[in-house]
């Protein structure tokens, strides 16, 4: 599944046709940056420091223009329409997000297992501890 559309030098259509003065901050981001918000950091500083005109707003990500998006759902959809007899929006919307779905799910069903493992392993470690104490001092 191609949602991407990369061409042969890296970049895709719209990436092309995107201006490099005028990208969004998250487009020269790494993943752990974009992960963290640390991207945002210097703009929120400096917002918070000299306030915010509307011409220091940076402009939408391509990432998150309707170009894009559209040219990838249109790129599922003429698959689709070739490969099938009756092609169904349904099945191309879930073509279209399901690597963010499961993505997603992993990552909160990550979240909650650490979130019940955390206080189990602490109170372990805090019966753990107390029981060797008792035991030295008895």
């Amino acid at each position: 599944m191609i949602i991407f559309c990369k061409r042969g030098n890296g970049k895709s259509k719209a990436e092309e046709n995107y201006p490099v003065e005028t990208r969004h901050p998250v487009d020269r981001c790494s993943w752990l940056s974009f992960a963290t918000f640390s991207w945002i950091s210097g703009f929120m500083f400096s917002s918070y420091r000299n306030g915010l005109k509307e011409s220091e707003i940076p402009h939408i990500s391509w990432r998150e223009k309707c170009r894009k998006n559209t040219d990838a759902l249109e790129e599922i959809w003429t698959r689709e329409r070739a490969f099938s007899d009756s092609p169904d929006l349904g099945r191309v919307l879930w073509i279209y997000c399901r690597k963010r779905v499961f993505l997603t799910t992993i990552i909160y069903l990550t979240s909650i297992f650490l979130g019940f493992i955390g206080p189990v392993t602490t109170n372990f470690r805090f019966n753990f501890f107390i029981g060797v104490y008792v035991q030295t001092f008895d």
